[in-house]
């Protein structure tokens, strides 16, 4: 529940539409979208590899993302789930 939680910021990260992504959010608890909850798992994984392979500096803290990663993969997180729910 973690990584979805985690993702989910990522997600919203600069978001101009939080409500949009808030419904969203709140149908993938319900188990609407079936499946993207291991999608959102492999990319908070992914952030945080990023984030250690970019970030010297932060390879000390376990679970620190990289604001330029973030923001990096944030669009891509928005464009995946349109397409997943359209």
């Amino acid at each position: 529940m973690g990584h979805v939680v985690g993702s989910y910021l990522i997600l919203v990260r600069r978001a101009k539409n939080v409500d949009k992504w808030a419904r969203f959010f709140n149908d993938l608890l319900e188990g609407q979208y079936l499946g993207m909850a291991k999608a959102f798992t492999s990319f908070l994984e992914l952030a945080i590899e990023l984030s250690k392979s970019f970030d010297l500096s932060q390879r000390k803290r376990r679970y620190s993302l990289s604001p330029k990663v973030v923001d990096a993969l944030s669009p891509s997180l928005k464009k995946f789930v349109e397409k997943i729910i359209s």
